[in-house]
């Protein structure tokens, strides 16, 4: 973000009442002063490199019997969606693995950042797993949502442009009130860590399968809800829609049209919605190559 602190401007929490008439001598960036000579092509990334890029698929369904936490059947249809969904946006390669612990997990994105993505749009990255309030299980432990998107954020090669990530995993154990269904659900009370905040640099856009503190859910055929809808949407018009209008879609099937019917009643009529950030900086459509 462009710095204003220049001579004779105060910090807003430090602004009187008659912070209006504050005389100044900062100067807008040239950037935005010149916001109405830029054209569009200014504002949409440029996806017509030689290739797509690398896509991402780590799916965790078997945990630690220390962790005390079930595993997650079903996520293999996930995973298997996810991959033909990431083919058809036309992405040439995409790495799966399974049942990762902490450390091996990291060392794999790290590896997989390293590469030369100077000829390539984008990134993409999905991660399956279970999770809790401000972090993510890998098979042996917890570990912060940075250990995901940091390597990508720090690769040179990658700057400037979109870096995905796709999070299927519950963020705590509150449900959204309004199939013999599991649910991805862990105690909170076990192993929880402090809550990290992701990386507010740009280019980086994170979807959620649901809002910070409540649980998702997961049918043991027929995949998660999130996922299941995210690769629908994505196949119909991921080649011709803007991602934010993508994922709006996604979020209007999950909490419109899915409704848990369990035989617990604190579950029975449950409801999910999806949650995204983005700090993207230009519009990004994945258009056919």
């Amino acid at each position: 973000m462009a710095n204003f602190m220049g001579q004779g401007t105060v910090p807003v929490s430090q602004a009187s009442s008659a912070a209006t008439s504050l005389q100044t001598t900062s100067q807008l960036p040239p950037k935005i002063e010149n916001y109405n000579f830029m054209t569009d092509v200014d504002f949409k990334y440029k996806m017509s490199h030689s290739q797509r890029g690398v896509a991402v698929i780590i799916n965790n369904e078997e945990f630690d019997p220390d962790l005390e936490i079930t595993d997650r059947p079903g996520s293999r249809k996930d995973e298997q969606s996810l991959i033909e969904t990431f083919y058809f946006l036309g992405f040439e390669e995409v790495l799966v693995r399974r049942n990762l612990n902490a450390e091996p997990m990291v060392s794999f994105l790290k590896e997989v950042a390293k590469r030369d993505f100077t000829n390539s749009d984008c990134v993409m990255v999905a991660v399956l797993s279970h999770g809790t309030a401000g972090a993510l299980y890998a098979c042996d432990k917890t570990m912060g949502y940075n250990r995901v998107f940091a390597p990508f954020r720090d690769s040179p090669t990658l700057k400037g442009k979109p870096k995905i990530f796709i999070m299927q995993a519950e963020r705590g154990d509150d449900t959204d009130p309004m199939m013999q269904i599991q649910f991805d659900a862990v105690p909170t009370a076990h192993n929880q860590p402090k809550a990290l905040v992701i990386s507010k640099e740009s280019d980086v856009f994170v979807a959620h399968s649901t809002a910070d503190g409540y649980l998702v859910w997961r049918d043991n055929q027929l995949g998660s809800w999130f996922i299941q809808s995210f690769c629908q949407v994505m196949t119909k018009d991921g080649q011709r829609l803007e991602i934010h209008e993508l994922m709006a879609r996604v979020n209007q099937m999950v909490a419109y049209t899915c409704t848990l019917r369990a035989l617990q009643p604190q579950y029975n009529k449950a409801k999910q919605c999806p949650y995204f950030t983005s700090t993207l900086t230009k519009s990004l459509v994945f258009s056919q190559k």
